[in-house]
């Protein structure tokens, strides 16, 4: 197969990505990955959309504010 196309938004956070990575997956059935102490990667299918991206941050938003 020839090269691959995706989509890939990480997002540098104050304090342990290590501890929200497992709370999206639990909490908010978000499936995110790593990149770093800091850094939480969400990798989107290319078809997503504002509304897929919106779920995303508002369930961010929530866990990183508590």
């Amino acid at each position: 197969g020839g090269p691959s196309r995706g989509l890939m938004i990480g997002i540098e956070i104050d304090g342990s990505a290590a501890e929200s990575r497992p709370r999206l997956l639990s909490e908010k059935h978000i499936f995110t990955g790593g990149a770093g102490a800091t850094t939480v990667r969400l990798l989107p299918a290319l078809g997503v959309g504002r509304k897929e991206a919106d779920r995303f941050l508002a369930a961010f938003a929530e866990l990183i504010n508590e």
